[in-house]
């Protein structure tokens, strides 16, 4: 019985229940270097296996697939760690949790280890299904780009401002740091080119944004979404601004929470959210803009994390209960409504990019007919 690429990744993905299991039980292993060593040998172990197989199977392989043989692996594990934390499971991870990543058991971090290890995980299934039947994955994967690219973005900023302090188990994370952004550069050079999917029937002269009544909505979107960004912002490093102040009491007392997690994920918001804001603003109001289909993509796959995690930290257990959302009933619609559509409309702003990219594609000349134009020729 032989087994096709995908699924060796797969069933190597699996190995890390019994392993984590095993290696917990080792107690002599109380020294923080040695659960890096741990860590990097299991990291080494789930690339071994795919390479061997691709070695004695001369199919032409993607290099994608070995990344996907530890991405795979670690999303495994972190769904273990989310189930541990919650009490589901019991010890897999725990003596890991204790000496190696502590700051994984407080609230955001069990919801970046469920993200991890379910949508990070299906994502990565999808990439395997598609690279089996040779077909074009590029898509999911600026997708997850985005989203682990925003999860360790937020991550790494708030352990070293967190009160948990840095060991060395942190350096595991440096791979998950690195490989998106190099990943990114690598899908977002593979654009197809212009000519290759716009359709010339559709080049026309696009109307004024008051006449695209979906346009308008997201414009306005996103002149609120930067309003909310600046606001929370200033919320979460303590601005002496008094709406600040207000909001962050009555609505989201989660932003002044003590682990941090709030403060890097709002400043990620104000310095990289905003700035795609401001040119999603720009793309819409003047189509022609052809970086819009994959920025949105990436912009999705992160918004959709960080919402994901805010909101799922901002009513769990392990949350202080003092910075969790307040039980009055206009608090909480307040804080879903806002966080809500922060998740939900930058998916609809990615589908409303790729299901139709000769939108934002600039048009050529040559077969632009303007609308006065044809009105001329009509009247004739």
């Amino acid at each position: 019985m032989t087994f096709s690429g995908p699924s060796i990744i797969f069933l190597t993905s699996l190995s890390a229940i019994p392993l984590s299991y095993f290696m917990n039980k080792i107690s002599q292993m109380i020294d923080q270097r040695m659960i890096l060593v741990a860590g990097v040998c299991s990291l080494l172990f789930v690339t071994i296996i795919p390479y061997l197989h691709v070695k004695y199977n001369p199919r032409k392989t993607d290099s994608f697939f070995y990344v996907l043989s530890i991405f795979t692996f670690s999303s495994v594990i972190d769904l273990v760690i989310g189930l541990e934390n919650d009490g589901l499971i019991e010890n897999f991870m725990t003596f890991y949790l204790k000496e190696g990543e502590p700051y994984l058991k407080t609230a955001h971090g069990t919801m970046i280890c469920y993200w991890d290890g379910v949508i990070h995980y299906a994502l990565y299934l999808m990439i395997l299904a598609a690279i089996s039947w040779g077909q074009s994955y590029r898509e999911v994967a600026l997708y997850w780009v985005g989203s682990l690219a925003h999860s360790m973005l937020v991550l790494m900023p708030a352990i070293l401002m967190g009160p948990h302090g840095v060991k060395w188990p942190v350096l595991l994370n440096i791979p998950f740091l690195i490989i998106p952004f190099f990943a990114g550069g690598k899908f977002l050079r593979q654009r197809p080119s212009e000519e290759e999917h716009t359709e010339p029937s559709k080049m026309m002269k696009h109307p004024r944004i008051w006449r695209r009544p979906l346009d308008l909505f997201l414009v306005l979107y996103f002149l609120a979404a930067s309003c909310v960004a600046i606001l929370r912002f200033t919320a979460a490093f303590g601005g002496k601004v008094e709406l600040a102040e207000r909001y962050a009491q009555k609505y989201e007392p989660y932003l002044m929470e003590s682990s941090k997690y709030a403060a890097a994920q709002m400043a990620v918001y104000l310095f990289f959210f905003l700035p795609y804001y401001a040119g999603s603003i720009y793309a819409l109001i003047f189509p022609g803009e052809s970086w819009m289909s994959d920025w949105s993509l990436i912009h999705a796959g992160a918004a959709a994390q960080a919402q994901f995690s805010h909101m799922g930290s901002s009513v769990h257990y392990r949350t202080p209960y003092v910075h969790r959302v307040p039980q009055n009933m206009k608090a909480r619609a307040v804080f879903w409504v806002v966080n809500v559509l922060l998740f939900a409309v930058p998916q609809l702003m990615a589908y409303r990019c790729t299901n139709e990219p000769s939108f934002f594609q600039k048009a050529n000349k040559t077969v632009v007919i303007s609308e006065e134009s044809e009105k001329n020729r009509k009247k004739k």
